[in-house]
């Protein structure tokens, strides 16, 4: 899919991560600019979050955007759609 360009800090990106059982994809959204990165399962069981920004084909440092990253508003769900509560640990 299309590389998601222009945002900066303070403006907000919407995500999505699903396992279908056959793939795990990888969804974001922002301002009307979508990104779908999806990979075959392979047997693959996670059961940990790694919640980044990746930024692919930088030429030099400019072109990042200023600023902190905010993680928020995050909802984790197990596969029947109940909810999961993280012991989140520093990294």
């Amino acid at each position: 899919s299309q590389s998601i360009v222009g945002f900066d800090s303070g403006d907000t990106l919407q995500g999505e991560i699903l396992d279908d059982g056959t793939n795990w994809s990888v969804m974001s959204e922002w301002k009307g600019q979508n990104a779908t990165l999806t990979v075959a399962s392979n047997g693959r069981h996670f059961d940990w979050l790694d919640v980044t920004l990746e930024v692919y084909t930088i030429t030099s440092c400019s072109e990042f955007a200023k600023g902190t990253m905010t993680v928020d508003n995050m909802k984790i769900t197990q596969p029947g759609g109940a909810p999961l509560v993280p012991q989140w640990q520093d990294a």
